[in-house]
């Protein structure tokens, strides 16, 4: 196989192997805020495809690979490999457990002095 690139450079080959990548894989890392108004994250983990990835959530001017949230709900995101390649999902972060307060009733001693 000959193979000529724009400044009419060729090179020879017999062997010429294309490979091609994972496909894209997108997971999350969801920790939800806590009941006293604290942060919550949500963590994009991505394989496959060709690195460097663009990050692009539905939350105005967010393009890290983690988003910081405060709020409940349904998070949409879209990553973008270095060829193009595009993987959507969804991240669902839903509000912590409900505090259980248990009262539990202790005999006390009292101590009379004189």
């Amino acid at each position: 196989m000959k193979i000529t690139d724009a400044n009419n450079i060729s090179v020879l080959s017999t062997i010429f192997t294309l490979v091609q990548p994972e496909a894209l894989s997108l997971k999350f890392k969801v920790i939800s805020p806590n009941c006293s108004g604290g942060e919550g994250s949500i963590e994009a983990l991505v394989t496959g495809g060709t690195a460097p990835y663009s990050y692009e959530w539905n939350k105005e001017g967010e393009t890290n690979s983690s988003l910081r949230v405060n709020e409940i709900g349904t998070y949409f995101l879209r990553v973008t490999d270095s060829r193009g390649c595009t993987i959507d999902a969804t991240a669902e972060v839903s509000s912590p457990d409900a505090l259980v307060v248990r009262p539990e009733l202790a005999h006390s001693q009292l101590l009379w002095s004189f």
